[in-house]
């Protein structure tokens, strides 16, 4: 039985491609895009064969319009919208230390370590310090009514990359 077979795992690679598509904007990606995250993400080689046929209440492959250039291209669909897959990592830490009651979603900030002997300037400190004060906005919630120039949508922008990352089995890509 090869690792992608186990039944944990399998459950695992759904709920994190499901979880991948629900960050995109449409909640679907052209296939070309997750082939290039396939071995990121876990997914095994034949997983258009051996995993989405058998989640057909999870995904749907269909058509979209490329817009750069008008063809048609091959694409991944979640059929229905998660919500016991639209908590955050970053979420999840917070919910884990025990803060359910005492903090508040929108005080979430996130976790930043520097090299020992690292100082940051006095302004950019205090930026960053300000910028960590912002509310949270889950990278699963739209945001788009953000200003796209603010600070809040910047760190609706991070918040949506460290979803990213902590999607991929090395938390980390190329």
């Amino acid at each position: 039985m090869n690792v992608h077979n186990s039944p944990t795992n399998r459950v695992d690679t759904v709920q994190r491609l499901a979880r991948l598509l629900m960050l995109a904007g449409m909640a679907k990606l052209p296939l070309y895009v997750i082939e290039k995250l396939k071995w990121d993400m876990g997914l095994p080689h034949d997983y258009v064969t051996t995993l989405l046929a058998d989640y057909p209440d999870y995904f749907d492959v269909c058509v979209v319009e490329d817009p750069s250039f008008g063809k048609d291209l091959l694409a991944l669909e979640l059929v229905s919208w998660r919500k016991e897959l639209s908590v955050s990592e970053l979420e999840k830490r917070v919910l884990s230390l025990g803060f359910n009651g005492h903090k508040r979603r929108l005080d979430i900030a996130f976790p930043i370590f520097f090299p020992r002997g690292f100082d940051l300037e006095r302004r950019v400190k205090t930026w960053v310090e300000d910028w960590q004060k912002l509310p949270y906005v889950s990278p699963y919630e739209d945001a788009f009514h953000l200003d796209s120039s603010s600070d809040q949508a910047e760190k609706w922008t991070v918040a949506i990359l460290h979803e990213l990352l902590s999607l991929l089995v090395s938390k980390k890509t190329e």
